[in-house]
């Protein structure tokens, strides 16, 4: 008996996830204005061709495109779609999936981006891992992979997730810290705060590393 084809699909994700990613040397874009965050990846990304940009070019020549923007141009997420549909790869921090949708209704993005509605987590609270060495992290089930600030008021969070996106690591109230989608060719991921052991493996992972 053959197993639905969306099954199958999310179990390979999953799969991939979870296994360790392989070290890879890939082209990367920015496309921020946060200097805390710039400086975070250029100490802990490790690949070569790390660019920066706060347009985001026609021409998009990178495995994968880092957004972390509260303003965008109304082309911008078109272009990021299409790059996606080919087979790039595409990051987004904290509230940046609010500001491309231009509300927490996020159904203008949704199918290629992988959720269906933004939120907020809780403040001083733990995120935690929602598998078993996501990305080749040391972290299992249950245990920290970030904490929310004590000082500003709720952190980013997504909801509903579309059907083949996996969340990787939740809020205590359920609310999704990081999650990962495949589309067309390419991948999407998510994450509320860039401080996390995932976030540069799950960068090889968005290039196309496969264990």
């Amino acid at each position: 008996m053959k197993r639905p084809m969306k099954f199958l699909f999310i179990m390979a994700l999953a799969l991939a996830l979870v296994l360790p990613a392989m070290a890879v040397g890939q082209s990367v874009l920015y496309f921020g204005d946060t200097p805390g965050h710039w400086n975070a990846l250029v100490s802990s990304l490790g690949v070569s061709g790390l660019w920066r940009s706060s347009i985001l070019p026609q021409d998009l020549p990178y495995d994968v495109v880092i957004v972390d923007k509260s303003s965008f141009s109304p082309r911008d997420a078109s272009r990021l779609r299409a790059f996606t549909a080919r087979g790039g790869g595409v990051a987004f921090i904290g509230g940046a999936p609010y500001w491309l949708a231009g509300s927490a209704d996020l159904s203008p993005i949704a199918e290629w981006f992988g959720a269906w509605c933004y939120t907020n987590g809780p403040d001083c609270s733990p995120a935690t891992a929602s598998l078993c060495h996501p990305f080749g992290c040391w972290l299992c089930v249950g245990e920290a992979v970030a904490w929310s600030s004590c000082r500003w008021s709720g952190p980013a969070a997504v909801a509903d997730l579309t059907s083949d996106a996996v969340a990787m690591a939740r809020w205590p109230d359920g609310s999704i810290f990081a999650f990962a989608h495949a589309y067309g060719s390419g991948r999407v991921y998510f994450q509320s705060i860039i401080d996390s052991c995932l976030f540069p493996s799950a960068v090889r992972w968005l290039a196309g590393s496969d264990p």
